[in-house]
Order: structure tokens, then C-alpha cells, then sequence
């Protein structure tokens, strides 16, 4: 997940373009935009995986037995096609029965799925895929849901709009009971994952508009910046607490995004050699991360070594405390 903008619209939000940071979305345009590929880190090593021939290729989940789910399409400006890809790297399309579009999220190490899927009538709603059978899961009264994270012990996370078309999230228990999620004193808050710990991890946007990373832990909210100017979005966390997200240092502009891994309250870029930007979407417990980035239509590199910068040690501090009201960049 060309210019940063944001919709005001939760239905424009959920149509989502090329990428999507733990909410926000980064739209391209198919006149100027980079190429948009998927990747695979390991040990400071990356992999470009791209699902068969499409144009454009994102990455969201890994699980331990190294299963990878991802969106795809050959229109840069929404990919409305989803995929399983096994950990012998054979690919297979996900698609929702009559859906217009599928889009999937997060994987569980007992492969099971979630996602959203766009109906013919032009409203999304929440799914849980498991073992090839599809069910629908919608926010009670919603008019509109994306699941965006699942554990192991099928508790999900995920988002959906209000009357005022601000954007809260939602915990569902393996019971099927929910429970709001809203960062206090926030406009929006996207939950982004979940570990087996009951740790939810996503952003919100402040009073003023600018994005923010959180954790909550136990009833307790605590907000997470990347450790320079800019703003800061989070999209999944593993069992041992290890966090991936985005950092985009300014606006209107994501090309200069790049991915993060915070561990031990320490961060470490994530930045795709000579991408133009980075993405991290997943993590799982071997420390595998998965995400996108965005290079020109001409690559000459594929493979690369993850860079570490020195940014020392920063503490999380502690806070007061798919479609929403954001800021709106014509």
C-alpha cells in the first residue's frame, strides 16, 4: 500500500486501491503508477513472489507453516482478486461464491482465513474461510465489515463504519460475541491483528487527522510512533510481541513509505532494495515477515539484504487515553 488519499466515503475506503496501511489508503493511478509486488523476508533476506502473471501482487498473512494468502489484479487502482499460495509455492484463487470481489487478510496456523468480499449490490462484508467453506461474519448492524486479523483460537479482529462514517473495530470471540475497540479520544480506529495472547494490535487517527500505531493489552491502550516525523500504521504481531507496520514520513506523497519491525521496543526499517516503497503486512513466529513494495515498471533487483539502521532503543509511551472521516486530499 502516486498520491496519499484518504476517502471520506467507507464504502470508497473498502474499494480499496493498490494498498492499504492497517486503514489508510494509498491509491495510484494506472496513468503514473510504480509496479506493485509481493515479498517474502528471511533472515535479512527478501523474495520477490508474485501471483503467475499478474501485473500487481500484495502479500497479507503468513502463517508458521510458511502459507502466504495475497491480493492480486492487473488494474494498479483496486485488486479485487485473492490468493493461497501453499509452502511449496503452488498458487490457488480464493473467491467468495457471487462476490464481485474477494479480498483476504490474515491467516491462522490452522489455515484458516479472513478477508471481505464485495456483494453484487456494492456492499462488503466480513468471511472466515475454513477448510473451502465460506462464511459470512458482519458486524451486528454494520453496513459494512472487514475482518483483518484471526488467531489460532478463531478470535478475530476487524472494522466497520458508523452512522457518521468514522471507522471502529470489533473483536469477535470464537463464541461469536463482539466487542467494540476504539482507541479513546480517537476519529478512527483500524484493528489490524491479533496474536494468541488476546494482543490486538492496529492504528487511529488523531484530532487532528495524523496516524498512530497502538497495542492493547489487556484493557490497556498504548500508542507506538516510529521514532521520526510522520505517522505510523500497524498491521500484525506474533507470539512473541515482534510488530510489523508502515511508516509514511509525509503526505500527500506514499512513495517514500517503508516497512517496520519493532521488537523489543527497538525498530528496524524494512526497506525493499531499490523499491521506491515498502510495505510490512504480516509476521509470523519463525520472524518471517511478508508485505509489498512498489518499484519502477524496469527492476533490476530482486533479491537484497535487509538493512538495519541505527535507531537505538525507543520506548512505547504510554497514551491518555477500510472507510472513514479522513482527511481529504484533492
Amino acid at each position: 500500500m502516486s498520491s496519499l488519499k484518504l476517502y471520506s466515503s467507507f464504502t470508497a475506503c473498502l474499494l480499496t486501491p493498490s494498498f492499504i496501511i492497517a486503514g489508510v489508503v494509498l491509491p495510484v493511478s494506472a496513468q503514473d503508477s510504480p509496479v506493485s509486488n509481493g515479498y517474502f523476508l528471511n533472515g535479512g533476506i527478501f523474495e520477490t513472489i508474485n501471483f503467475l502473471d499478474a501485473d500487481e501482487t500484495m502479500i497479507n498473512g503468513i502463517n508458521d507453516s510458511g502459507e502466504i494468502i495475497g491480493l492480486w489484479g492487473n488494474d494498479p487502482t483496486f485488486l479485487e482478486n485473492s490468493f493461497f499460495r501453499d509452502a511449496d509455492g503452488n498458487f490457488s484463487e480464493i473467491n467468495f461464491p457471487t462476490a464481485t470481489a474477494t479480498r483476504v487478510e490474515d491467516i491462522n496456523n490452522l489455515g484458516q482465513i479472513v478477508g471481505s468480499y464485495l456483494d453484487t449490490t456494492g456492499l462488503f462484508h466480513g468471511f472466515l474461510l475454513d477448510n473451502g467453506i465460506f462464511t459470512t461474519i458482519d458486524f451486528p448492524g454494520a453496513s459494512g465489515t472487514i475482518l483483518t486479523g484471526i488467531n489460532d483460537l478463531q478470535e478475530v479482529v476487524g472494522i466497520f463504519p458508523d452512522a457518521d462514517r468514522s471507522v471502529n473495530s470489533f473483536f469477535r470471540n470464537s463464541a461469536g460475541d463482539f466487542t467494540n475497540i476504539d482507541f479513546p479520544g480517537s476519529q478512527d480506529t483500524f484493528a489490524g491483528g491479533i496474536n494468541n495472547i488476546g494482543n490486538i494490535v492496529g492504528d487511529y487517527s488523531d484530532s487532528t487527522g495524523l496516524f498512530h500505531g497502538f497495542i492493547l493489552e489487556e484493557d490497556n491502550f498504548t500508542s507506538i510512533n516510529f521514532p521520526t516525523i510522520g505517522e505510523t500504521f500497524i498491521n500484525d504481531i506474533n507470539e512473541f510481541g515482534d510488530i510489523v507496520g508502515t511508516f509514511v514520513p509525509e503526505r500527500p506523497s506514499s512513495l517514500s513509505a517503508k516497512g517496520f519491525l519493532l521488537t523489543d521496543d527497538i525498530f528496524t526499517t524494512i526497506d525493499f532494495p531499490g523499491a521506491i516503497s515498502t510495505f510490512a503486512r504480516g509476521i509470523n513466529n519463525s520472524g518471517e515477515i511478508v508485505g509489498a513494495y512498489k518499484r519502477s515498471p524496469e527492476p533490476s533487483i530482486i533479491l537484497g539484504i535487509l538493512t538495519t539502521i541505527g535507531l537505538g532503543v525507543f520506548l512505547l509511551k504510554p497514551s491518555k487515553s477500510a472507510e472513514k472521516e479522513l482527511e481529504k486530499v484533492s
